[in-house]
This record gives structure tokens, C-alpha cells and sequence, in this order.
């Protein structure tokens, strides 16, 4: 299965991604309606309009804590979830993971050297990321799917955004127990997100029915329906601190119908584009 490629700009502006619509031939551009577009343009992340959407308890956990601190554990529950996502994505590309506490370290660099045996690794160095990518492991394990992608970019250039999904799996038809949590699925594709922080019932399906459309878009793949993992829930039955939540393809229907109405409030609001810096790679010596 092939995916188009674009370029996000995630050094000094994540919310966006870039795109050369001099890349796309004349049939594609047909295909997404865009025959005026030419040179590079921007894309609006999905996870950036979906908040322009009110967020009644964001708003008074901020007024509890103050702007400093909601910013800094925001912006570390962002750091942790980006590093056991690439750490996923790696496992899925060949990569053997260890965890190795950088505080009290089971093994030397050149044991661990010794233990990939020639292969690509990755060092899992935070307690709390090894637990939540074990939690993960066992989700897989417990699913069973096909895996197909993982960290594959999407967009949608007649709505003019874009986003990175995290996993594209085929599953079979069937009932899923995780203690409590009872998920059903038919046979076909469905398209996963992994969340590490608390639950958002609201804006999370309209992140993954948005990334539905753009696949369908892209690749004319027919998705049948769209999930959540979550690594890090309040669940102690089961596979202890994970919930999954399976939407099935009407249900994200819906929800795309509400994300529309989100991004046409966006683009009436918010018409700003990304600050892009270009920086030499190479400095020679000022003496």
C-alpha cells in the first residue's frame, strides 16, 4: 500500500505541514480539486483546528494552576507521548527497544550493543514511557492485527489540512475483552490512534474521522471504522491503565460532520500561516 508523502514543519511550528503542490500531476490535481494551487503552501494541523473547539475544563484546570504551570505539564505530557510514539513506530520499522532506567541502568552501552545482535535500537531511558509502551505491546498482543502503517501523513488539500496517523491495521471480525472494556469489530481497515494522556471523548473521533477522509481522499481505501488506545486510563481491570474505544464507520461520519463545522469557524478566524526559518547547516570559524 502506498502513502503519499508531505514535510511537516514540527522545528519551529508543529501545527503546520508544507506541501509542493508542483509535485502533484494534472490528474491529481483534478482529483483534489486544487488545478489554481502551485509552489508550497501550508496546512493546518487536524490537532490544531480541533482546538479552536471550547474546552470548558482546560480553561478552569488553567485558572487552578496558573498559565506557567499548565503550559509546563502540557508541554511534558507532549514530550512523553511523542517519545513512546516514535518508539511504536520504530518497533513496527525493525527496531529492538530496551529499557534501560537512565537513574539506575541494568545494562552498559556495549551489553545493549551486544543484545541487538546487528539490529537498529532505540533506549527507552523514563519509567513511566517503558510502562506505557509495555501496556501498548500488550494491546497488540491482544488485537491481533494485521499491521499495515504506522506514523503515515495524511491530507486532505480540498479542506486544506493535514495530520500524521498512527496506525493502520486490518482486523477481523470479532469481540475484543480488555477486563471491562468490550470492543467490537468487522473484518476490514481500520485506522488507530495511540493517546498517552486522559480521555476526550469529543475531540478525539473527530481527529480520527478527519484522518478517515483524507485516507479515503489519498489512497480510496475503504476504512471501516477508527479506535483509540489509551496507554495511560484509570481502568484496573484488564490490561491495568489501557482503554480502547472503537467507532464504527457511521459513528465517524457523524463526527466528521461536527469537524466541519469546527474548521470552517477556524479558517474564519484564524487566516495566520507558519513563520518558517531557514537556518545554514554549515558555520564556518569567525576567527
Amino acid at each position: 500500500m502506498k502513502f503519499e508523502t508531505l514535510n511537516c514543519i514540527n522545528w519551529f511550528n508543529e501545527h503546520w505541514y508544507e506541501f509542493n503542490f508542483d509535485l502533484l500531476s494534472e490528474e491529481e490535481k483534478k482529483k483534489f480539486n486544487c488545478e489554481d494551487k502551485t509552489g508550497i503552501d501550508y496546512l493546518k494541523s487536524v490537532t490544531t483546528i480541533l482546538g479552536s473547539a471550547p474546552k470548558e475544563w482546560l480553561a478552569q484546570w488553567r485558572g487552578q494552576v496558573g498559565n506557567w504551570e499548565a503550559n509546563r505539564v502540557l508541554q511534558e505530557s507532549k514530550d512523553k507521548g511523542s517519545r513512546i510514539h516514535i518508539a511504536i513506530n520504530l518497533s513496527f520499522n525493525g527496531y529492538k527497544i530496551f529499557y534501560n532506567d537512565i537513574k539506575k541502568p541494568k545494562y552498559k552501552l556495549e551489553e545493549i550493543e551486544k543484545l541487538a545482535d546487528g539490529k537498529n535500537y532505540l533506549i527507552i531511558e523514563n519509567q513511566q514511557d517503558a510502562l506505557e509502551f509495555y501496556r501498548f505491546t500488550q494491546i497488540f498482543n491482544l488485537l491481533k492485527p494485521v499491521h499495515i502503517a504506522s506514523e503515515f501523513n495524511l491530507y486532505n488539500l480540498r479542506l486544506m489540512y493535514a495530520g500524521t496517523g498512527d496506525l493502520l491495521w486490518e482486523m477481523k471480525e470479532g469481540e475484543i475483552k480488555n477486563g471491562r472494556n468490550v470492543v467490537r469489530f468487522e473484518n476490514g481497515i481500520y485506522l488507530f490512534d495511540v493517546k498517552t494522556g486522559k480521555e476526550d471523548a469529543l475531540n478525539y473521533p473527530k481527529q480520527i474521522s478527519a484522518y478517515i477522509e483524507a485516507l479515503k481522499l489519498m489512497n480510496n481505501i475503504d476504512v471501516r471504522g477508527g479506535g483509540i488506545i489509551y496507554t495511560n486510563a484509570d481502568t484496573k481491570t484488564g490490561i491495568e491503565g489501557t482503554k480502547i474505544v472503537v467507532y464504527t464507520k457511521e459513528e465517524l461520519e457523524k463526527h466528521f460532520q461536527q469537524f466541519l463545522h469546527i474548521l470552517a469557524i477556524d479558517q474564519e478566524y484564524s487566516s495566520d500561516k507558519p513563520k518558517v526559518i531557514e537556518l545554514p547547516t554549515i558555520y564556518e570559524s569567525m576567527i
